[in-house]
């Protein structure tokens, strides 16, 4: 069977459940440097850190979908620096960055309602990959949730 490849992703884990974000949108990722709290940022965001003189926002993705959490860093905890489709950059905390992967249109499934509910609004589809179910995520949805709102 001679499928169509549609780009590669990164897949990352959080607490048991796979994520991946387009390669294409990927900067860097690099493990977690000193994390400069903001005071009146919303809550997933645990601050601000510095990549070679740029300062970058840092989301922890376990806040943003309401996960169990665990302290930073793990051994294998990374920041995946993402570029949204405005230029903007944000650092998404994972706890560990597995694999790169080709992506093709037919391994991709629609997202039912019955799925996972932390993170089901941003969810493109589910792609099965040997036995794993990993979550394709629509990142610029999920960086400007918050835009135009009040922070906490």
């Amino acid at each position: 069977m001679n499928q169509e490849k549609e780009g590669q992703i990164v897949v990352y884990r959080l607490n048991d459940e796979y994520f991946a974000v387009n390669i294409m949108s990927i900067e860097n990722i690099v493990k977690i440097p000193q994390i400069t709290k903001v005071p009146m940022a919303p809550y997933e965001y645990d601050g601000v850190m510095n990549l070679r003189g740029e300062v970058i926002p840092v989301m922890n993705l376990k806040k943003k979908f309401k996960a169990s959490m665990v302290d930073y860093p793990l051994k294998s905890s990374r920041i995946i620096i993402v570029k949204d489709d405005q230029n903007a950059i944000t650092g998404l905390m994972v706890d560990e960055v597995m694999e790169v992967l080709d992506l093709f249109a037919d391994d991709t499934k629609e997202v039912s309602y019955q799925e996972a509910e932390n993170s089901k609004e941003y969810r493109l589809g589910l792609w099965h990959y040997e036995d794993q179910l990993i979550s394709l995520l629509d990142y610029n949805r999920l960086l400007h949730e918050n835009e135009g709102k009040e922070h906490k």
